[in-house]
């Protein structure tokens, strides 16, 4: 592979689906590169129509310091290599992928992104409850594309009532007491019901270590009062 240079930054394009430019990541770069240029030994790879396959944040800077760019021509790479690329880099996270998913137009990511928004979940806790799984190659799938937000209507209600917690209970956000709020919801918790009883007497729900231990303190304010009991701890 041959390493070409060239001052025309404007003949390269970003290629759909790749993550947004990084914002800190730009500035940091912009500062190294002032203070020692080494683009020469980090080209830019392109494909055969010059879309940028990896190093856009290089080629951004390049052209902000007006300087020229380094770079491999290789037809063969594709927006698959980009990802393949970036899986081995430490600064690529679930919200790259996201974002790039959602550029490209797919449902179950620009589902996903909207629900973070909506309920102030953060990634891993909307990927778990979404997905409805807990563990296994849930997030390697993610990466790869291949999420399906299956449990949208438990999403949505975990969501609102996640919402409502969090306005009295800072430590609502906690994974542990939302996964407790899903467990309570599977075995028959009214969730409304559970708020309002947690909102009357504040004191009753505290933070706890684990899931375990917040569905032994829902039950009890759940109960409370109540002539029909629940187990939510089964």
């Amino acid at each position: 592979m041959q390493i070409q240079e060239t001052n025309r930054l404007e003949i390269f394009n970003p290629i759909k689906g790749n993550r947004s430019l990084n914002k800190l990541h730009l500035r940091r770069l912009k500062k190294s590169i002032k203070d020692k240029n080494l683009l020469k030994y980090q080209p830019i790879l392109v494909d055969g129509e010059y879309n940028v396959i990896d190093g856009q944040h290089r080629l951004e800077i390049a052209k902000e310091l007006e300087i020229p760019i380094y770079y491999i021509k290789e037809d063969s790479l594709d927006i698959e290599d980009v990802r393949i690329l970036n899986q081995n880099s430490k600064d690529w996270k679930g919200e790259d992928f996201l974002e790039g998913y959602c550029d490209l137009k797919m449902e179950n990511y620009i589902y996903f992104r909207d629900y973070m928004k909506r309920y102030t979940i953060g990634f891993g806790h909307a990927l778990r409850i979404l997905s409805g799984r807990e563990s296994g190659n849930t997030f390697q799938e993610f990466k790869e594309g291949k999420f399906i937000a299956s449990h949208k209507e438990l999403g949505e209600i975990l969501g609102v009532s996640a919402n409502q917690f969090i306005t009295l209970f800072d430590f609502s956000k906690q994974r542990s007491f939302i996964g407790a709020l899903g467990l309570a919801y599977k075995r028959g918790a009214d969730l409304d019901i559970l708020f309002k009883k947690c909102a009357k007497d504040r004191g009753q729900l505290y933070k706890c270590v684990d899931a375990k231990n917040y569905l032994v303190l829902l039950e009890k304010i759940y109960n409370k009062h109540s002539r029909e009991k629940i187990n939510l701890r089964f």
